[in-house]
């Protein structure tokens, strides 16, 4: 006799999926035939995709909230839990592209912003200021990894370390070109260029701050 569904197998094979298909590809009838079951008793557990969708956002979220660690000044703490946060979304095939698409209406969602914003909270700063900073800050890595996802789909299509033929690029962009014939193009998703533009980031936060102290 199988299993009956539950919610947590429904999001487990929900993972799934999406890392198969994408979130464009996604759809309530795929996810019954990979969880095994009927479309009927899909929704009896959840109204539409939207409600898997934020149930699998606070559920990343809830990742990252419990592998944030305590470091010894804000802007480590910003760098740190900035690259703990891309890591979790990193394990979890396109979530990046799920946060950006999904209402922040989940508890752990709203408990991520939070702790980026306590890094900050005692900053000299206007209220309206540190939520600005954090919303540049969360929009820089959830592009990132984004886009991480989409390069390495690219990287899969082309194969394995293979870069695609530069013979057309335009002859009127040299430094574009010295760059892609340089191999810059393919450092992009790398964690240490990630960590390096987080801390130009929080280090434009200081300057900030500094100017009124």
């Amino acid at each position: 006799m199988a299993e009956p569904a539950s919610k947590g197998k429904i999001i487990q094979s929900a993972w799934t999926l999406l890392s198969q298909v994408g979130v464009d590809q996604f759809s309530m009838r795929k996810l019954a035939k990979e969880v095994g079951i009927t479309a009927s008793t899909l929704y009896w557990h959840f109204p539409n995709k939207d409600a898997i969708f934020a149930e699998m956002v606070d559920e990343v979220c809830a990742e990252a909230l419990g592998a944030f660690k305590v470091e010894s000044s804000w802007q480590t703490q910003l760098v740190s839990d900035g690259m703990v946060f891309a890591k979790k979304l990193r394990q979890r095939p396109f979530s990046a592209e799920l946060l950006f698409i999904t209402p922040p209406t989940t508890e752990h969602f709203w408990r991520v912003n939070e702790q980026f914003l306590k890094t900050v909270d005692g900053l000299t700063l206007a209220d309206s200021e540190k939520f600005t900073i954090i919303s540049i800050y969360l929009d820089f890595i959830l592009t990132f990894e984004r886009d991480r996802q989409l390069h390495q789909q690219n990287a899969d299509l082309r194969g394995k370390n293979q870069q695609p033929p530069a013979t057309n690029l335009p002859a009127n962009i040299p430094i574009l070109t010295r760059m892609y014939q340089q191999g810059d193009f393919n450092q992009m998703d790398r964690d240490s260029t990630l960590e390096w533009s987080l801390t130009t980031l929080v280090k434009g936060f200081e300057q900030r701050q500094q100017e009124t102290e």
